[in-house]
């Protein structure tokens, strides 16, 4: 009898402990169910707040590219045409606009720049989701969408050579695109090319009239893809670095081009007034000087005679404390560090070359609008130079930091910018870092003639070669160039010996060819790439900096119309 009171309890136990995992069992997968459901519930609201809000968006774009750009509806008649587009989505109760154009500039009465976060309360408690974006109208020119590229009406122009293995961040635009394996450099020893993995691009695409292909590690035939083969996908994954094919198609829509003559001479009349004699000479001609200089020469001319520097007018800080009102001098002007910091907070007009030279750690800083009516010439020697305001260059800009020994440390030469540069000639820059007066500013520099880019960071190791999770991660390696460039020439950049990380963009109307490896080169004067090149950080990275239409907008080129830029979605 007690062995069979002892078995019955165990049976007892035994039952019991399953009822009890079952339970526990049952009640886990119910709980896993219920969280499940929540997540799907959010996933649900997240990706209808977002469908709604790309359509409210798409509404409003269809609205606002209609809007006239008439400067004498500014502010008044323009701001009331926006407020009604926005007051006519309140039939959308989950809907919200704020204009928030108030936080990037206060100068709203005089721009038709608008910035925008739009927004879509979606779902019911406890799985509410806010989805957010920033919506800027903008009348600046479409090639500040675009991390690279090449574009223009001219069937021969426009042409995007991406020679090498650079990283492209951002959408890329061309009327020819050349994609090839093999990167072209400059040594001691001549011209030479080495092969190299294929380009990354996390972008999209846009190639308007064809697409060329060069594998030279094959015997194949470069390839021809003509602009409307694009839409059936033709573009093989093999000829983009670690098989990440980016969407490649060709766009109808319209490109905002740069009148650059027109805005050259906008800008140059506004920097110049008063007097208001207003400049309508034909760039190109030869009387085109002379008549830049006979509106400059009308303008009273600083009393404080500077000393000398050679040919030039020594201009000290003991001359620019003494001026009152603008700087304006009708000769070539030198700006020499040499003895001490110089700090120039008035507005300056120079009928000549201007020089500046920043040495022995004492820096220089201008802070107001710069107008100079020949070459402006900046030298570096390991001493800071910051530039604030419009500038406005009539001849060639010439940027050079001192050279460092090869190989050997890192570029210390730098110059900040929060300014837009307008240079009618050529553009050349070397030897130096390129960076923000803070983290939300930048240069962006127009450029008539040719722009050249060289010898940044020539011959420098990276901390570490091997490339991080993201290849598009180089934090930690060399300063990136905080600029936009733009030509309406050529230009052609090297990330083989040199190393390229621009955080902005690279634009050149004409042709912009672009060349680049992966990994280190050698501590020498001659390059000697490394021969395996895969999983190797690049040498020459662009990342798009999509903040330039708000951190630069008092001074960008204006178009004729509104373009609607929308940022990604945010998610509360």
């Amino acid at each position: 009898m007690n062995e069979k009171g002892s078995s019955l309890l165990v049976v007892l136990i035994t039952v019991t402990v399953f009822m009890i995992l079952g339970v526990s069992l049952l009640t886990v997968a119910l709980g896993g169910t219920l969280r499940t459901q929540v997540q799907l519930d959010r996933y649900e609201n997240i990706y209808e707040g977002k469908e709604q809000l790309d359509f409210l968006i798409a509404k409003f774009k269809e609205q606002v590219v209609e809007i006239p750009l008439k400067t004498e509806d500014l502010p008044f008649k323009y701001q009331e045409t926006l407020d009604t587009i926005v007051d006519d989505f309140e039939e959308y109760p989950n809907f919200i606009a704020n204009d928030v154009t108030h936080l990037y500039t206060d100068q709203q009465q005089e721009l038709f720049t608008r910035i925008y976060e739009f927004s879509v309360v979606y779902g019911e408690a406890p799985n509410i989701k806010t989805v957010k974006k920033r919506v800027v109208l903008s009348p600046a020119p479409s090639f500040l969408d675009y991390a690279l590229g090449s574009y223009s009406v001219e069937e021969d122009e426009g042409r995007l050579n991406i020679q090498g293995s650079p990283n492209v961040d951002g959408d890329v635009i061309a009327n020819q695109l050349l994609i090839k394996n093999e990167a072209e450099f400059i040594d001691l020893n001549g011209p030479g090319t080495t092969s190299t993995p294929f380009t990354a691009i996390n972008g999209k695409v846009d190639v308007q009239n064809n697409i060329k292909i060069k594998d030279t590690n094959t015997a194949m035939e470069e390839l021809n893809i003509p602009a409307e083969w694009l839409p059936t996908d033709k573009l093989l994954p093999a000829f983009f670095y670690q098989l990440a094919k980016p969407d490649v198609y060709s766009s109808n829509e319209d490109f905002v081009h740069v009148d650059f003559k027109q805005t050259y001479l906008r800008v140059l009349n506004e920097q110049l007034s008063p007097p208001e004699a207003v400049l309508t000479s034909d760039l190109d001609s030869g009387d085109s000087l002379q008549a830049i200089r006979d509106k400059v020469g009308v303008m009273d001319e600083s009393t404080s005679p500077p000393g000398m520097q050679g040919d030039k007018l020594l201009l000290d800080t003991e001359t620019i404390n003494s001026i009152n009102g603008p700087i304006v001098y009708h000769h070539p002007v030198a700006i020499n560090s040499a003895v001490g910091p110089i700090v120039i907070d008035k507005e300056m007009v120079i009928n000549g070359d201007l020089a500046i030279t920043a040495a022995f750690n004492n820096s220089v800083s201008i802070k107001k609008p710069l107008v100079v009516v020949g070459d402006l010439t900046i030298d570096l020697a390991d001493t800071p130079v910051d530039i604030s305001g419009t500038v406005v260059v009539h001849g060639d800009i010439k940027i050079n930091g001192n050279e460092e020994t090869a190989g050997i440390g890192s570029e210390n030469d730098t110059i900040k910018f929060d300014s837009v540069v307008y240079a009618y000639g050529e553009s050349f820059i070397s030897n130096t870092n390129i960076e923000g007066i803070d983290e939300t500013k930048q240069l962006v520099l127009f450029s008539n003639g040719p722009l050249t880019i060289t010898r940044i960071n020539e011959f420098n190791d990276f901390n570490i070669e091997q490339e991080n999770e993201n290849i598009y991660d180089l934090s930690n390696e060399s300063t990136p160039l905080k600029a936009f460039f733009y030509t309406e020439d050529k230009a052609t950049l090297y990330g083989v010996g040199s190393m390229f990380h621009i955080h902005g963009g690279l634009f050149a109307k004409k042709e912009l060819t672009v060349n680049a490896v992966r990994g280190n080169t050698g501590r020498s004067t001659t390059i000697t790439p490394t021969l395996n090149q895969e999983g190797m950080k690049t040498r020459f990275q662009v990342v798009h900096d999509p903040n330039v239409l708000v951190s630069q907008v008092a001074r960008l080129p204006v178009a004729d119309r509104l373009r609607v830029i929308v940022d990604d979605a945010t998610i509360k």
